[in-house]
């Protein structure tokens, strides 16, 4: 048994009860990760496919894209 270390009645050390903490939060933080790095883009696509929508077609948007003469032409409608 650890010198620094308080133990409960179980033999279970505060020090493994943190560690055992840390691990289960490091494991959340990965898994919102994951859910964040799948909903950013899902979201910027549905945007997109919104935008070319609101333009008038795939067609129409490329062709306003295309005819842009500057970065500003290109990002207003």
């Amino acid at each position: 048994m650890d010198s620094l270390a308080a133990y409960d009645l179980d033999g279970h050390s505060w020090l493994s009860k943190l560690r055992k903490a840390w691990k289960i939060a490091k494991c959340a933080a990965a898994i919102v990760q994951v859910v964040a790095s799948l909903w950013l883009p899902a979201s910027k696509l549905l945007r997109i496919r919104r935008e070319i929508r609101e333009l008038g077609g795939f067609k129409d948007a490329a062709r306003l894209v295309v005819g842009a003469t500057n970065r500003s032409e290109k990002l207003t409608r």
